[in-house]
């Protein structure tokens, strides 16, 4: 049991489902539409296996492009919740160009 999670067993998969219309997709949560949540169809479609440890995963066909719709990819930072836990942590804030020795994923190719 994790703490702060009840009964849920720990890793936990966090499914989430979308919207559309004929150019942008979008959380079925509107929440996170109005946070501003909201992917251009192209940047996303079609989509394309990624390595990932070592799993070969489907990932946005922009990768890139989708990160950098919500995010400042130069820089990565350690999640302040720890959903192992159920609490939240001190964040850490790194170049990602820190990463590229340890994880493929931050290699993404120019595009």
């Amino acid at each position: 049991m994790s703490p702060g999670f009840g009964y849920r067993r720990w890793p936990d998969i966090d499914i989430s489902f979308f919207s559309e219309n004929a150019t942008h997709i979008w959380d079925y949560d509107a929440r996170f539409k109005d946070a501003g949540w909201m992917f251009k169809k192209s940047l996303v479609f079609p989509l394309i296996p990624r390595t990932f440890e070592d799993q070969d995963l489907l990932a946005p066909h922009d990768t890139k492009g989708f990160l950098e719709t919500n995010y400042y990819i130069g820089t990565c930072d350690s999640p302040m919740y720890d959903h192992k836990i159920g609490k939240y942590v001190d964040t850490v804030s790194i170049p990602c160009s820190n990463l590229t020795h340890k994880y493929k994923m931050y290699n993404l190719p120019k595009e």
